[in-house]
């Protein structure tokens, strides 16, 4: 604030020394101490009605409001923090509201919240073997792979649900004629914004994930995610 009302006074005395125009010194000192403290702490308002409030100038709210805004909208270009967040901020100590979501997300691992415990199929098993492969899991999707383990597609339960109890067929229908694709893929090494964006965009619950070569990982499920990035939210809200 002594800064700002330095500049304000050295400002207008030159102005004036100089008879340009014949300006109030007092009004610009109180202009810029409040430019200068909205753009030091990011916050233009506390600067308007604190300076207002300590000269008693609030015939200057029109040129304080204006001063403010430029300063804050300037300083935040240049430094988006202020000098009580920054050395923080650098830390990984404190992260802005509007940026706490992408910061939790960018935290996240794909990898980790990958789960294996799907069985796998191959094209050439028939219906009768995929019925015993369905009777010892406990899961409704299947992943179908090739020797090599990569990735060809998916079997749902639903998909087979009327074909399984047709017993006629159990060694005549193939696993490469019930699998399909799936709405979409997800790579290991994906952003998880990206990930999110595909589970919105298909309206998925599970998807499968892959190695940039094709190969075959597992599945990552939606709530997975959600329950994850709850957790972290928790965990930054109690540490800051």
């Amino acid at each position: 604030m002594i800064s700002g009302a330095s500049l304000g006074f050295a400002f207008a005395a030159i102005v004036n020394e100089l008879g340009i125009v014949d300006l109030n010194t007092s009004d610009f000192v109180a202009v810029a101490m409040a430019g200068i403290l909205s753009g030091v702490i990011k916050s233009p308002l506390t600067g308007i009605f604190l300076i207002a409030e300590i000269t008693g100038g609030y015939s200057l709210f029109i040129p304080l409001m204006i001063v403010s805004a430029l300063s804050y909208l300037v300083s935040s270009f240049f430094e988006p923090q202020s000098v009580f967040t920054k050395e923080l901020y650098q830390k990984g100590l404190w992260v802005p509201a509007h940026e706490k979501d992408r910061q939790i997300l960018k935290n996240m691992n794909l990898e980790n919240l990958i789960e294996t415990n799907f069985s796998i199929l191959r094209p050439k098993q028939t219906l009768g073997e995929l019925v015993d492969v369905i009777a010892s899991s406990h899961r409704n999707l299947f992943a179908v792979t090739n020797d090599e383990g990569i990735f060809l597609g998916i079997i749902l339960l639903d998909d087979v649900r009327e074909t399984m109890f047709k017993t006629d067929l159990y060694d005549h229908l193939y696993v490469k004629q019930l699998m399909h694709n799936p709405p979409t893929t997800l790579m290991v090494n994906e952003p998880m914004e990206d990930v999110l964006s595909k589970f919105e965009i298909h309206n998925a619950w599970n998807l499968p994930v892959l190695k940039p070569d094709g190969t075959y990982l597992g599945f990552v499920s939606k709530s997975s995610i959600f329950n994850q990035y709850r957790s972290l939210l928790q965990a930054t809200e109690e540490s800051f």
